[in-house]
Parts: structure tokens; C-alpha cells; sequence
């Protein structure tokens, strides 16, 4: 039987795995032990993947990819998703992101008139955590109190 070793990355995403379904199952204020147990899941995920405080920054516009309609502006994941620094508007998020996936990849986000209505229900915004090591992404997290986290609006893509 041959079995494969999972790399470190897998085993940190496996890691952040759990800890996001912990916070999505759990009330509001879980007990501090609880807490303190996500907390620890959360800190070895990102210790695996090579994260330490001096890799946190507070993103800016000049961090992002683009700006539309005021709206700074990144694509995040392989689907088409965008992500835009701070709590925006649903339809604004929709018509910025529409523009920027426009300049982007030359393809609009939706053809139909129909879909921006879907498009506008799937907005969502959240909060997130900004590595730059040798490459810049976020990391989500359910929580407005983790340190440094700052918040983020996300279209998911399809």
C-alpha cells in the first residue's frame, strides 16, 4: 500500500478547515477555552505555512489590483471571485467588480440582466487577516476581533 505524505500546506489547510467550521458551529461568544482552542488551531495553520506578526500588514488601495468606482480590488481564488477592502454596498460591489473582471479577463461577469439580481444576493462581507511573505493574499476569518483583521467585501465567483 502506498500512501502519500500531505505536504505542510495541506495539513495548514486542512487546519484552517477546521477552525472555519468551529466558528460557523459555534454561538456568537463561545467560552474562553473554546476560543482560546480556535485560537491555537488558527495560530499553527498559519505557523505551517511560514506566518509570523511581521508578515501582517493593513492592506491599502495600493495593495489591491485595481480601483473601480472608488472600490480597491482584487481577484482572490481560480473561480472568477473578487475581494475589496472594506464593507461596500452590494450593488456597488457588484458593478466595481463587474468592471474590474471586465478589464481583467476581457469576459463579463454576467451577460444577462437577470443574474446581477444573484450576483447582488451573493455578496458578502466579512472580515480578514493580510499576509505579505513572498506572496500577498488574505486569509478569511469570522471574527472582527482577531488582530488585525480588517474588513472585506468577497462576490464569490461560480
Amino acid at each position: 500500500m502506498i500512501t502519500t505524505v500531505p505536504t505542510v500546506y495541506e495539513i495548514a489547510d486542512l487546519l484552517h478547515g477546521a477552525h472555519h467550521t468551529l466558528r460557523r458551529n459555534w454561538p456568537q461568544d463561545p467560552p474562553r477555552g473554546i476560543q482560546d482552542a480556535l485560537d491555537t488551531i488558527q495560530r499553527s495553520a498559519r505557523s505551517l505555512e511560514g506566518w509570523t506578526p511581521d508578515c501582517q500588514f493593513t492592506p491599502t488601495a495600493g495593495d489591491m489590483f485595481a480601483v473601480h468606482h472608488g472600490v480597491a480590488l482584487a481577484p482572490y481564488g481560480d473561480d472568477s471571485s473578487c475581494i475589496a477592502l472594506g464593507h461596500i454596498d452590494q450593488e456597488l460591489m457588484v458593478q466595481a467588480a463587474g468592471e474590474f473582471m471586465l478589464d481583467l479577463t476581457g469576459e463579463p461577469l454576467t451577460r444577462r440582466p437577470a443574474h446581477r439580481a444573484r450576483l447582488i444576493d451573493r455578496v458578502r462581507r466579512t472580515w480578514a487577516v493580510y499576509w505579505r511573505t513572498d506572496r500577498q493574499w488574505f486569509d478569511f476569518d469570522d471574527d472582527q476581533r482577531t488582530p488585525g483583521a480588517v474588513p472585506v467585501t468577497i462576490l464569490p465567483g461560480d
